[in-house]
């Protein structure tokens, strides 16, 4: 089953590692749309929600296989929460977004979500992760755990 990516326009445009990763020129809905060209996948469907209104006058946003959606005058938030509840399959979308509010809207739904980060490099997250798990785990083996243990039992249960 093909997945539905949506992607939160301006918040990915606007994101520092996008911004990194792409060089796009300033405020470039085009050069989003080209970067979202190059990593999609063919079978899967994209839509792209931009905030207000369309630059008709000096932007042409048509891509085959691709939606581009203008909020118009409402919230691009609330587009895209209205394209989950008007899914069939909300658990086959994957909301692209660094926005807390979508991105638990999204999982409420069913559906997956990745941060910008992840989406405009997908080994950011496991790097993140990794760098993460190696804080979280003991650096201590488990003989010195043990002798710990025996130390602070002796001070606490006597």
């Amino acid at each position: 089953m093909p997945l539905h990516y949506i992607i939160d326009g301006y918040n990915l445009l606007n994101n520092p590692s996008f911004i990194r990763a792409v060089k796009p020129p300033e405020n470039s809905r085009q050069g989003l749309i080209d970067f979202i060209k190059i990593k999609k996948n063919q079978k899967n469907k994209i839509t792209v929600v931009f905030d207000g209104y369309p630059d008709i006058l000096h932007e042409r946003l048509d891509e085959p296989g691709m939606n581009i959606v203008f909020s118009r005058d409402k919230s691009a938030d609330d587009e895209i929460k209205n394209i989950l509840e008007a899914s069939a399959r909300p658990k086959d979308a994957i909301v692209i977004s660094n926005d807390r509010e979508i991105l638990s809207f999204a999982k409420s739904m069913g559906a997956r979500f990745l941060k910008v980060e992840e989406f405009v490099d997908p080994d950011s997250g496991k790097k993140h992760r990794q760098i993460k798990d190696a804080e979280t785990k003991p650096g201590l083996n488990f003989t010195e755990i043990s002798r710990i243990n025996n130390e602070l039992r002796k001070i606490w249960l006597k």
